[in-house]
């Protein structure tokens, strides 16, 4: 049971944090806000962080899903200009340090004042190589956006083999796992961070949640017409119905979580856990740890947030998640 006072602080901080930039500009956007509980998700993967940091990575979310709501409902997707001059102020921002500035004429778009707070407050208690890991990442992540921005704008649709390899990046999800060394207070040093046996967790776990969220995500998805989702891009390069093609998908997630788990087994044997201090040891651990509960809570979160509310996975899905986290808190050998 997740610590509900710790989250109902989480929330309650995300809030008035959220009106103070105008991610929220109204009561409306607060409630809708606050209904997708993000305390929880924040909570659920950083059991043992402090209210603080979780408060904090809370607010990173809120604000990648700020992003993600601005180029799929707002008028960015209409304007070229308008997301290429969004798009290069929130570059900026991140090459700023440690102080971030907004070099517009203008007012700023809040998802590029609320990224200049973060960064503000992030990139104090980080190192260089975690600062250009992040830069890299972001700007990945804006590239998948712009390409999904440019195909809305075309009519234009990415096959499958095209969709699964933007997926990746379109999911914010590199910078996610950034994120959580800052929260719980584990940077990565450089040669972990590129380690084979890392980086394969790591992908495993990005795809679980894109497919996760792509299921979750597909009622509100196929009412926007939009088409970057593996469900739909399945349906229609194999001329499925929608429940065929969501029927794939859910194969292919319980196939991913054992793959995760099997990841997870060969990291936690690794090199990288052959250090001589125990500290270096129980770190990478616990980065190891972490990315299994963003696959896992996100499953529950998407279950309960008020953002996806209309899909239900079939008992596949269900019983594939009660499996892997059997597995992931069962103890290893080398663990002891």
């Amino acid at each position: 049971m997740l610590g509900l006072d710790q989250v109902s602080s989480i929330n309650h901080s995300l809030g008035e944090w959220a009106s103070r930039v105008e991610l929220t500009p109204d009561s409306a956007a607060q409630r809708r806000l606050l209904s997708i509980d993000l305390g929880y998700l924040a909570v659920g993967i950083h059991p043992q962080a402090a209210t603080i940091d979780l408060t904090l990575e809370a607010s990173w979310m809120a604000w990648a899903l700020a992003l993600d709501d601005t180029v799929d409902n707002g008028e960015l997707g209409k304007n070229p200009n308008l997301w290429e001059e969004l798009f290069a102020t929130l570059k900026d921002v991140v090459r700023s340090s440690p102080t971030p500035r907004l070099h517009v004429d203008t007012s700023p778009h809040p998802v590029a004042v609320a990224l200049s707070d973060l960064w503000s407050r992030t990139a104090q208690h980080t190192t260089t190589s975690w600062q250009e890991r992040f830069r890299t990442h972001l700007d990945e992540h804006l590239g998948a956006l712009e390409l999904e921005l440019t195909n809305r704008a075309s009519g234009h649709r990415l096959n499958v083999a095209q969709f699964r390899e933007h997926r990746l990046g379109s999911s914010g999800m590199d910078l996610a796992f950034d994120l959580a060394e800052v929260t719980t207070w584990n940077a990565m040093p450089d040669n972990a961070a590129q380690h084979v046996d890392y980086l394969a967790v790591r992908k495993l776990a990005n795809e679980v949640v894109c497919l996760t969220n792509d299921l979750y995500s597909l009622s509100k998805e196929s009412g926007q017409e939009d088409t970057h989702n593996l469900v739909i891009v399945l349906a229609f390069d194999l001329n499925l119905s929608l429940l065929e093609a969501a029927s794939l998908v859910e194969q292919l997630l319980t196939i991913r979580l054992d793959e995760l788990i099997s990841a997870q087994n060969t990291l936690m044997t690794s090199s990288l856990l052959q250090q001589p201090d125990a500290y270096h040891r129980d770190q990478m651990r616990r980065v190891g740890r972490t990315l299994m509960r963003w696959a896992e809570t996100n499953f529950h979160w998407m279950v309960n947030s008020g953002r996806y509310r209309e899909f239900r996975p079939g008992d596949r899905v269900e019983s594939a998640f009660r499996h892997f986290v059997t597995e992931i808190d069962r103890p290893r050998a080398a663990e002891v």
